[in-house]
């Protein structure tokens, strides 16, 4: 048994290095590094950028290229109006070449449109996480109206989750008595024989010989193979339902749990 589970272990492992070398060569590495440098991180913050270069499969040029043009774009005085307009967390170290004072009036005066009951209201029923950026005094305006929103934004989502997992586990109901349906079929396939006299080379006497080759049926072939191909194709459906069905029951038990948290407001 424990060779079993280090066996079927591996396989997952080689089947885990396998998705992340594929997701690694197929990344664009210069709008990677640019998307990381615009968000205010640095390139070895990144999941993706560490795991990528523990494979040798990143391109080193790409993303300090990338990279240069995010952090030109995001070390502006405009940009820091903007994070601080939309509610997010700046870094005010990645671009110490912008005088502090300067960033932080204009980080500071963006907040002042966010941290308002109006825009609370829409950020959280948008679905937005608020990150904590709005000074305490500018907090008892904003947040009320944040969790009024997102506690209507949890509703909706549980009320379409909920749905969405009820139509997946009708299809699944539909999909398992076809898939029954098909296997009792193969199983009671019939087995006759056609046979057929052909020449057949013979390794000992070096000379072509005539034999008697009996073989299953060719429509009796037909009809297994068509049966196979539909009972996968069902069965694969299935599998990728229960997936869903698995990640979504997941998503819906944490959405509940955060709307249990959520502070009760006049």
């Amino acid at each position: 048994m424990k060779k079993i589970l280090s066996i079927i272990a591996l396989l997952n492992l080689t089947g885990c290095a396998s998705a992340l070398k594929e997701r690694c060569e197929k990344t664009n590495w210069f709008e990677h590094s640019r998307d990381v440098a615009l968000d205010g991180r640095y390139l070895e913050e990144d999941q993706l950028i560490k795991e990528c270069k523990g494979i040798d499969t990143t391109n080193s040029v790409q993303l300090d290229l990338g990279f240069k043009s995010g952090r030109d774009r995001y070390c502006t005085y405009e940009n820091y109006f903007r994070k601080g307009e939309t509610g997010e967390i700046i870094n005010y170290k990645m671009c110490e070449e912008l005088d502090l004072r300067s960033k932080q009036e204009r980080y500071f005066s963006g907040l002042k449109n966010f941290c308002t009951s109006e825009v609370g209201y829409k950020y959280g029923g948008s679905g937005q996480v608020y990150k904590k950026v709005c000074l305490k005094e500018s907090e008892e305006k904003f947040l009320p109206s944040y969790y009024r929103g997102r506690k209507e934004f949890l509703n909706r989502s549980i009320t379409q989750l909920g749905q969405d997992i009820e139509s997946l586990q009708k299809l699944q109901n539909q999909l398992a008595p076809q898939i029954d349906l098909i296997s009792n079929e193969i199983i009671s396939l019939p087995s006759p024989q056609e046979c057929s006299t052909r020449q057949v080379y013979n390794e000992s006497s070096k000379k072509d010989e005539s034999r008697l080759i009996c073989e299953e049926a060719w429509y009796i072939k037909s009809r297994r193979s068509t049966l196979n191909s539909q009972s996968s194709d069902l069965r694969e459906q299935f599998h990728r339902h229960s997936q869903i069905i698995s990640k979504s029951t997941e998503q819906l038990n944490d959405l509940r749990s955060e709307l249990t948290k959520i502070p009760i407001v006049n």
